[in-house]
């Protein structure tokens, strides 16, 4: 062995000894930085709709020697140093937005499954195996740095969007986070001055505050407003619309996420082209509101059977990437029941509803039920399914409460929501859901190119005092639909007078029953036909704020 490579195995024990010391080394978990923290990552944690458990948070006391060490996943646990919570500290209270900048970035190693897969590499250690006779890396370590560095950046840009599916905006800190560590640790720049791009196994800084200043661009000005408006639209029924802002993401970041809600859209549409494919009764379709599709155009109306083979291909790619992820295991089973593949439907349902306990997560438990109990319907047990539409019922599932009527041999469920009417009074930031004048300014993003078959159908974001507003735009000029959205500090009441920080006693008390609600990971949205209104009332049921929408279908549209 030569001296190089018995420096590097003494570094590779070395690293394996501060680990095992480090692991004796923990916070109190009743310490109060500790607390705080753990409230970030459990709703990270949660944000990201994985059914299995996320490892545990340990919190490591003081400042670490090694920047490595503020915070790593080490096969078992995600260790975070007390100092990462001091950076994030000013004048005496922490920056949420802060902590979930490091942590968001090692969840999501977690839930991408591409965490230090090279065993202790991950803190620094180069194992023999890695270097040639003369102690240097070989071919085979320069590609795996280079893997390991487009590693990294996915997680960077991962994590920025499990953070703001957690109710995070990271981009806001991370730049200045990375800075002030590097300032305190002058061996990373040091690193980055000695080793070749192709050697160096993590990005620079240089890198780094390119990837978070370009990551904050691209979450703010298309992926965040893709993504919301993709919910929103599958909430008020455009179903088309809602699919290709999925779509459009998945050009970019083909997350479990984007395929789910892209193959949700594909499986409305199939059930709007044909409604008698659901026998009478609501499919509980799970979108995933919180948080991640080739880039083919949607097909214009309908072929159900094509549409649902959609559904299928988006929701196979989705499980491959998490074979846990019971939104797309619920949203399958529905494509299968509607396929009439009965038997398959039905062991997707159940094992949906054990994923749904086993993560305690009662909206999940009260959809698979609600699958289940129209699978019992449909095969004529009619005891089975009024069990289970009555359990899913007491979960607060809007579903299961329309199919118990149905059970009992009322009028069968609308497949589709009632056509809403465009109010002539409702208005946020005094203006309605209409096409803007000309003279205003937006940004666009191209969701569909122009091609042979299709018009170009383009995402126009505009914005004022405390509003915003989005809208589907066909070729160049044509206005397809509009949502204008109360943004954060909005002083202003509904013509009923609700207001944001109004309870949902209120909501219902000035608007009676909702066409629809759908259960979210961090509340619930109430969508109403008249006036034409989308609500989102929080978790503590606090009114968080509405939508006022213009889609194809409604008069006026």
């Amino acid at each position: 062995m030569t001296p190089a490579r018995t420096m590097s195995a003494t570094r590779f024990l070395l690293a394996i000894l501060a680990v095992a010391i480090l692991r004796g080394q923990t916070l109190d978990p009743n310490n109060a930085k500790y607390q705080e923290t753990q409230k970030v990552y459990d709703r990270l944690a949660r944000a990201s709709g994985k059914a299995m458990d996320a490892p545990d948070l340990v919190m490591t006391p003081g400042k670490p020697d090694n920047p490595l060490y503020l915070a790593y996943f080490d096969g078992s646990v995600i260790r975070f140093a007390e100092h990462v919570y001091d950076l994030c500290t000013n004048s005496g209270a922490v920056n949420e937005d802060c902590l979930s900048v490091l942590m968001g970035h090692e969840l999501g190693h977690f839930y991408q499954q591409d965490l230090w897969k090279r065993g202790l590499e991950g803190v620094g250690a180069i194992p023999d195996a890695a270097l040639n006779k003369a102690g240097e890396p070989n071919p085979a370590e320069i590609k795996s740095a280079a893997e390991r560095r487009t590693m990294e950046e996915h997680a960077d840009y991962f994590g920025g969007i499990l953070a703001y599916e957690a109710g995070f905006d990271p981009t806001t800190q991370a730049v200045a986070l990375l800075q002030r560590i590097y300032k305190e640790y002058p061996a990373l720049a040091e690193q980055d001055k000695n080793l070749s791009d192709a050697a160096r196994p993590y990005p620079s800084l240089a890198e780094r505050l390119a990837i978070a200043q370009d990551t904050a661009k691209q979450l703010h000005e298309q992926f965040y407003p893709a993504f919301e408006t993709g919910i929103q639209l599958f909430l008020v029924g455009d179903y088309e619309g809602s699919t290709l802002c999925f779509e459009y993401i998945g050009r970019t970041f083909a997350g479990k996420e984007i395929f789910n809600n892209a193959a949700a859209g594909y499986l409305m549409s199939a059930l709007s082209a044909e409604p008698k494919l659901t026998g009478g009764y609501t499919y509980p379709v799970q979108i995933d509101f919180e948080t991640k599709l080739t880039g083919k155009s949607v097909e214009r109306g309908g072929n159900p059977e094509y549409l649902l083979k959609k559904a299928e291909d988006r929701l196979s790619n989705a499980i491959r990437l998490d074979d846990s992820y019971l939104p797309a295991i619920l949203n399958l089973g529905i494509v299968k029941s509607l396929q009439s593949q009965t038997g398959r439907a039905r062991q997707l349902a159940d094992q949906a509803c054990e994923l749904a306990k086993s993560a305690a997560r009662h909206d999940w438990l009260g959809q698979a039920l609600a699958l289940r109990g129209i699978l019992a319907a449909r095969a004529g047990d009619k005891d089975r399914a009024a069990a289970d539409f009555a359990e899913a019922s007491k979960l607060g599932n809007d579903a299961a409460a329309r199919n118990q009527s149905v059970l009992g041999g009322s009028a069968a469920a609308a497949p589709t929501l009632p056509i809403a009417a465009l109010s002539a009074s409702e208005q946020i930031g005094r203006r309605g859901p209409v096409p803007p004048a000309k003279s205003e300014t937006f940004t666009a993003i191209n969701l569909r190119p122009r091609n042979a078959r299709d018009h170009s159908l383009d995402l126009r974001l505009y914005s004022g005092d405390r509003w915003n507003m989005r809208a589907l735009v066909d070729n160049g000029s044509s206005y397809r639909a509009i949502l204008l959205n109360t943004a954060v500090g909005y002083n202003g009441a509904t013509v009923a007078g609700l207001r944001v920080g109004g309870t949902k006693e209120d909501l219902v008390r000035l608007y009676k029953s909702a066409a629809s609600v759908y259960p979210a990971r961090q509340g619930q949205y109430y969508l109403f036909t008249t006036p034409n209104l989308l609500v989102f009332v929080d978790a503590a049921g606090k009114v968080g704020g509405w939508s006022l929408y213009n889609v194809p279908g409604m008069a006026g549209n």
